[in-house]
C-alpha cells in the first residue's frame, strides 16, 4: 500500500492520561475506517489531496451537534475562544506554536448546537465490525448549517487568501462536528472520535455556489473533516487537534490492536508512546482533563515543524563530545543519529534512527508532564504503526529499562535484549497493567543526567536492543549525561567496526572502521554507493597482516549496490554517486583493502 494513503484506514484511540494504570477511556478514536480503502482514482476524482499541507493558513468551521433523543444543551461556554491564537491551549495557539508559526488556523464556532432528526439508535451499524451512520448523521447537521450560513465563505484555499475568489478549489476546507456523546456502534466500535465525515462515496453538495456557479462542496476525506465526542474546554481542543493531526498526514503512536480485536490477550497490548505525544495518549493531558500535550520529535520531523521546514533537526554521524540538548520551545534543537540500513525489497533504503529530545516544563503543552530530562525515541520508517510492542515505528527508550516479567520498579527480571517497559506493559485490561506496573508514561522514562547517565550496549535499555547489531560492532553509545543549565549534555560515541563479520550488514550514510575488519565466509557486506567510509589508521585490536595499521580482510561477499534512498531517510544527506574509503585523520595511513580468492564469494562493483 502506498504509505501516503495509509491515513486513511488508520484505527487510533486516544484517552485519559494519567499516572494510573487504569484502562478506563474517555476518548477512543477510529482515525479513518471505510469499509474499503479508497482507491487512487477516487480520490482523484475528488480533486483533493489526501491530506492538508502543514505550511500556510486555514478557516475552519466547528459544529457543536447532538441526536434528537438527547437533552438540548447549548454550546459549551468558552467554545468561542477555540480560535483565540492568543489564548493558550486553544486550537488555534496549539498548532501555531507546535508549527513554529508554519501552519495559521483561524475559524468559526456556530453559536448553536444542532440536533439530528432522529434517537441515536438511527445511526447504528448493525455489526460490530461494520461502521455506524454517522455519514447520515453529518449530512443532516451539515443541511442545517448550509440553511444558516454561506459556506463559500469557508472555501478559502487559494493563493490570494479570499474565500471564493475563484482561485478557491470548491470545496469546504475543514469542518469539525463536535458531539454531545457517541454511542458505541455510531462510528466504529467503540470508537469516539474519527478524522472523516462518512461522506466518502457522496459529497455533500451545499446550496452555495463559487465564482463559476458550481456549488460548494464537503468532501468525507480526512483531509476535510472529522467527527469527536468532545469534554471541557481543554478536552475538546485535544481531541479536534489529534483528529487535525490525521488530516495533516500523522499516523497513530499507539497500539491500535485493541480496536481491532477488543479480546485479545493484554500482553499483545500497549500504551505505544503513552502520554509523550498528541498522537499517542496525549490528547486530554497527563491528568486527564488539561489538554493536549505537545506532539512527539517524530511527528514534528515529519511535518517539517522542527523549528522552520525541520531547520533545528541536527543530524549527527559521528563523534559529538558535550552535546547540549534544550527544549525545542526554548531554542534548543532535536538530534538524530541514523542506527542502521535496510532495504526490504533490495531497492528502498531504509534507515532507523535515534531522536534525542530534551523536555523542559515551561512551555504551555510540557507542563503536565511528570519531570525534566531527555526522550531517546527510536524510528523504524519501514514499520508503519505501533501494534506491536516488539517492533514500533515509533518507540520511546524508556531509561528504567526492560524487564521479563514487569515494568520499573516492580520488574525483578532484567531483560535488556528482548524485555518490556512500563509503556509496553500498559493494557486496557486494568487488573493486568496495574499487576506488571503499566502506565502511560512516568519520570524515570526520562534520561536525567543523574540517575540515568547513559545507553549503550552493556546497559539496560540496550543499544543492542534497538537495532540488532553485528558483534563487529562496538555499537552506539550515548555517555556521560550530566544536568547543563536548562538542558542536558553528553558525549555521543559512533559505532566502531572491527572484528570478524559472520552475517549480513548494510552500511549507508557514515561508517567508520578502527581495527581489522574481516568479512567471514559466511558473512557479506553491502555497501550503497552514498557511503562515506573512514579507516583508522592504527588497528585498535592489534591484528592482521599488520597490528599497527588498519585492514580490511574480504574472504565472504563485498557488494557495493545503487538503492533509491526512502523520502523518509533522505535526511541522511548523502550522495547517491560517492562511496569512498577515507582516512579517519587527514594524514593517517591505513593498511588497505584484501581480498582472498574464493569460488563462491560474490564481489559486485557497478
Amino acid at each position: 500500500m502506498n504509505p501516503s494513503l495509509r491515513h486513511l484506514l488508520i484505527a487510533c484511540c486516544i484517552a485519559l492520561c494519567a499516572f494510573s494504570t487504569l484502562g478506563a477511556q474517555a476518548f477512543l478514536c477510529a482515525g479513518h475506517a471505510p469499509n474499503e480503502p479508497l482507491s487512487a482514482a477516487k480520490i482523484a476524482s475528488e480533486v483533493r489531496l489526501p491530506v492538508l499541507p502543514a505550511r500556510g493558513s486555514i478557516y475552519v468551521l466547528t459544529v457543536f451537534a447532538r441526536f434528537a433523543d438527547e437533552e438540548p444543551t447549548p454550546v459549551p461556554t468558552g467554545a468561542d475562544q477555540l480560535f483565540a491564537p492568543e489564548r493558550e491551549g486553544s486550537f488555534a495557539h496549539f498548532y501555531h506554536a507546535m508549527s513554529f508559526g508554519q501552519l495559521a488556523i483561524a475559524g468559526e464556532v456556530l453559536p448553536q448546537r444542532l440536533a439530528a432528526s432522529q434517537a441515536a439508535s438511527a445511526y447504528l451499524a448493525d455489526a460490530p465490525d461494520q461502521r455506524g451512520r454517522y455519514g447520515d448523521f453529518a449530512r443532516e447537521i451539515l443541511a442545517q448549517v448550509d440553511a444558516r450560513i454561506d459556506l463559500a465563505r469557508f472555501d478559502n484555499d487559494g493563493p490570494d487568501g479570499v474565500p471564493n475568489s475563484g482561485d478557491d478549489d470548491g470545496w469546504v476546507d475543514y469542518i469539525f462536528i463536535n458531539m454531545q456523546s457517541v454511542p458505541n456502534g455510531f462510528l466504529f466500535g467503540s470508537a469516539t472520535g474519527l478524522a472523516s465525515l462518512g461522506l466518502e462515496e457522496k459529497p455533500f453538495v451545499s446550496r452555495a455556489l463559487g465564482p463559476d456557479g458550481s456549488p460548494i462542496r464537503v468532501s468525507g476525506l480526512p483531509s476535510q473533516g472529522a467527527i469527536q465526542e468532545t469534554g471541557n474546554f481543554a478536552q475538546t481542543v485535544g481531541v479536534m487537534a489529534h483528529e487535525f493531526g490525521h488530516s495533516l498526514g500523522l499516523p497513530d503512536f499507539f497500539d491500535t490492536s485493541f480496536l481491532k480485536n477488543p479480546t485479545q490477550n493484554p500482553a499483545e497490548d500497549s500504551a505505544g508512546i503513552g502520554c509523550w505525544g498528541l498522537m499517542g495518549w496525549g490528547a486530554h493531558g497527563w491528568d486527564g482533563m488539561s489538554g493536549p500535550v505537545a506532539f512527539s520529535a517524530r511527528s514534528l520531523e515529519q511535518l517539517g515543524w522542527i523549528g522552520a521546514k525541520n531547520e533545528r533537526l541536527i543530524l549527527v554521524e559521528r563523534d559529538s563530545w558535550d552535546l547540549r540538548v534544550r527544549d525545542l520551545y526554548s531554542g534548543g534543537a532535536i538530534y538524530k543519529i541514523p542506527l542502521r540500513a535496510e532495504t526490504p525489497n533490495n531497492n528502498t533504503l531504509w534507515t532507523e534512527y535515534l531522536l534525542l529530545e530534551y523536555r523542559g516544563r515551561e512551555n504551555y503543552y510540557h507542563r503536565g508532564e511528570p519531570a525534566a530530562g531527555l526522550l531517546v525515541w527510536h524510528v523504524r520508517p519501514q514499520v508503519f504503526d505501533n501494534d506491536d510492542e516488539r517492533r514500533k515505528h515509533l518507540d520511546l527508550v524508556a531509561a528504567d529499562g526492560q524487564y521479563a516479567d514487569a515494568g520499573f520498579p516492580l520488574g525483578q527480571t532484567a531483560d535488556r535484549f528482548a524485555g518490556r517497559d512500563n509503556l509496553d506493559f500498559w493494557a486496557h485490561d486494568a487488573s493486568y497493567a496495574r499487576a506488571r506496573g503499566g502506565n502511560l508514561g512516568d519520570a524515570s522514562d526520562l534520561f536525567d543526567g543523574v540517575r540515568y547517565r547513559r545507553l549503550a550496549i552493556e546497559t539496560n535499555p540496550s543499544t543492542l536492543a534497538t537495532p540488532t547489531l553485528s558483534q563487529a560492532t562496538t555499537g552506539l553509545t550515548l555517555q556521560n549525561m550530566r544536568p547543563d543549565g536548562d538542558g542536558l549534555a553528553l558525549d555521543v560515541v559512533m559505532p566502531r567496526w572491527g572484528g570478524i563479520l559472520r552475517e549480513e550488514v548494510h552500511w549507508a550514510g557514515e561508517v567508520l572502521i578502527d581495527g581489522d575488519l574481516t568479512v567471514a565466509p559466511t558473512g557479506r557486506l553491502v555497501v550503497f554507493r552514498n557511503t562515506q567510509i573512514r579507516v583508522a589508521g592504527s588497528d585498535r585490536l592489534q591484528t592482521g597482516l599488520n597490528p599497527e595499521r588498519t585492514e580490511l580482510h574480504i574472504h565472504g561477499d563485498f557488494v557495493i549496490r545503487s538503492a533509491a534512498i526512502s523520502q523518509i531517510a533522505n535526511t541522511l544527506h548523502i550522495h547517491p554517486d560517492t562511496t569512498r574509503f577515507l582516512a579517519a585523520v587527514p594524514g593517517e595511513q591505513w593498511a588497505g583493502i584484501f581480498i582472498a580468492p574464493s569460488q563462491t564469494s560474490e564481489l559486485t562493483f557497478p
